[in-house]
């Protein structure tokens, strides 16, 4: 008889548990968090003084660096110094300077592309270079190898004035492979951790794992469909000639896509005829502007000090690179990457809580 309630108990928990499941995956992530000690955390944007972001905390917030708080944007007419600050629109240029901030957003356009989102973050410098724009006060020489000729550009020209944080962004205030409110780099920017950037010396912004970890690149490994696969074999090639040795990894995993925050004592581990050579190399290189573009993509992060394979945790990502979770409801839709991980992680708390529950009522 005891054998059979327990039988029956355990089919009822079983049964309870997927209905609250499924429940659970139909509610908004306001729902789904009400009444729970889940803090809030004020948005950032057009409508901060208003809107209130859902969030779920991974532990308690880190620091989040004392200039974010304290420093004032004061804009300074005149020209700005090369390398450091830079028009923020499309349109015409305009000079701007925030020397008293020690961090700074550096991003590459193209004149069809739109960068005024970075005036929304006035606690931060910013350096804005064009690809195909003589004329824009800071470009690069050429226009080859994506993203990647814009940060060695950076790095190169302002190597010993580097500020405290740099934060390597794409010219989008939005795009899918940024795992923040809206997925806006605004949000992702704006809740930095700065003293963990300090600490690790190389962040990626992007905290979801795919793509890109464990293993998106194997240099050495055949494919059948090699046109798709030129970036890894060019690793190999291209690998002495960045890092002076022939160790190249069997296995090179990092989350995607070539945005990340670095310290400016990590970006001087390396002296500045690395980057000059890198760049040297990228221009140089017969490998097409995509292509040679991602290969430093997916090689940033041992550039800046890390291991071949760098994929933190999702939660301590979180933990360490933005304080907590900054997820508004609206962008967690059903099969979201982010709302599943959510969902996961309340999904074992309620089991463990049920478990336990049911364990006193039957021992």
């Amino acid at each position: 008889m005891r054998a059979a309630t327990r039988i029956w108990s355990a089919i009822l928990i079983l049964a309870t548990f997927f209905l609250i499941r499924t429940y659970l995956y139909r509610l908004p992530i306001a729902e789904l968090f009400h009444g729970s000690d889940i803090k809030p955390l004020v948005g950032v944007g057009d409508d901060a003084s208003t809107e209130v972001d859902e969030t779920v905390g991974l532990a308690s917030p880190s620091a989040l660096g004392d200039e974010r708080s304290q420093a004032t944007a004061t804009i300074q007419d005149g020209p700005s110094a090369a390398g450091t600050t830079t028009p923020t629109t499309s349109a015409s240029p305009s000079a701007s300077s925030l020397s008293s901030l020690d961090q700074i957003i550096v991003t590459g356009k193209t004149n069809s592309e739109d960068t005024s989102w970075v005036e929304k973050l006035p606690t931060w410098q910013n350096a804005v270079y064009s690809v195909d724009n003589d004329t824009w006060p800071l470009h690069t020489s050429r226009n080859k190898g994506r993203e990647a000729n814009v940060y060695l550009t950076y790095i190169i020209e302002n190597y010993e004035e580097l500020p405290l944080t740099i934060a390597f962004v794409h010219a989008h205030e939005g795009a899918w492979h940024i795992d923040a409110d809206g997925n806006s780099n605004v949000k992702s920017l704006s809740s930095l951790n700065f003293d963990f950037v300090q600490r690790n010396g190389y962040v990626n912004l992007r905290c979801i794992a795919s793509p890109g970890c464990p293993d998106g690149m194997r240099p050495f490994h055949d494919y059948h469909d090699e046109e798709d696969r030129r970036a890894e074999h060019a690793i190999a090639d291209v690998w002495k000639e960045l890092f002076g040795d022939n160790d190249v990894p069997e296995v090179i995993g990092a989350t995607c896509c070539a945005q990340f925050a670095v310290s400016r004592d990590q970006v001087r581990k390396r002296p500045l005829e690395f980057y000059v050579g890198a760049l040297k190399w990228l221009h140089e290189t017969p490998l097409d502007d995509a292509t040679s573009g991602r290969v430093l993509e997916h090689i940033w992060h041992i550039i800046f000090g890390k291991d071949p394979v760098y994929c933190p945790d999702l939660d301590q990502c979180y933990h360490d690179v933005y304080g907590r979770v900054t997820y508004g409801h609206s962008q967690l839709k059903t099969g979201h990457p982010v709302r599943s991980a959510i969902h996961k992680q309340l999904n074992g708390r309620l089991v463990l809580r049920w478990v336990t529950t049911w364990e006193s009522l039957l021992l």
